[in-house]
């Protein structure tokens, strides 16, 4: 996309008023991607003033389109609020389960996390663990650390320290700190 070869001086020179001409391009004519880029220039105030109203109403356009990172960036917001918008946890849930839906493992991750704390949806930790162990299973090591939770303390699953070790371990082989502490504990 031209409007990214002027956001980052890809072979001419860095114009970030100039991208965000050519992201409006590509959304004014449908592009998700174009869409989505220019709720982020919205959002950041990357070459236009800031404004999260238009950020959203440009994120929601590719989000219906099926553009998974604007449908978790939708749940992000409405999850954790903004200045000019409230939180909202039933939009929250739906958004971050149209991305997890479509296999991104930090939607996933969230999701699990609505399901278990009964954030937008109701609380369902059997449900909460599938969804951890969806983005687990690809990586995720905040998604391996729940995951070991569930298991070593019965949470949605039957308590299994082996499984929780299992998943702990990997965790921490990515650098999930808060994993080690309940690994350690798990040894003992």
């Amino acid at each position: 996309m031209l409007g990214e070869c002027y956001r980052y001086g890809h072979k001419v020179n860095k114009n970030e008023a100039e991208a965000v001409k050519w992201y409006r391009k590509a959304a004014e004519q449908g592009n998700a991607e174009g869409q989505y880029l220019l709720g982020w220039c919205y959002r950041l105030g990357t070459g236009i003033p800031a404004d999260i109203i238009a950020a959203i109403g440009w994120f929601y356009k590719a989000a219906e389109q099926g553009h998974v990172d604007a449908q978790f960036m939708l749940g992000n917001i409405f999850r954790y609020g903004e200045e000019e918008v409230a939180r909202n946890d039933t939009e929250a849930a739906k958004w971050f389960a149209r991305a997890a839906e479509q296999g991104n493992p930090d939607a996933q991750c969230q999701l699990g996390l609505c399901y278990d704390a009964g954030i937008g949806v109701p609380i369902d930790k059997t449900t909460a663990v599938q969804w951890f162990l969806r983005a687990a299973e690809q990586g995720l090591g905040d998604a391996q650390h729940l995951l070991g939770d569930c298991y070593y303390y019965g949470w949605g699953v039957p308590k299994d320290e082996k499984m929780a070790e299992e998943w702990l371990r990997k965790a921490e082989e990515q650098g999930v700190e808060s994993a080690s502490t309940l690994l350690r504990r798990a040894e003992r």
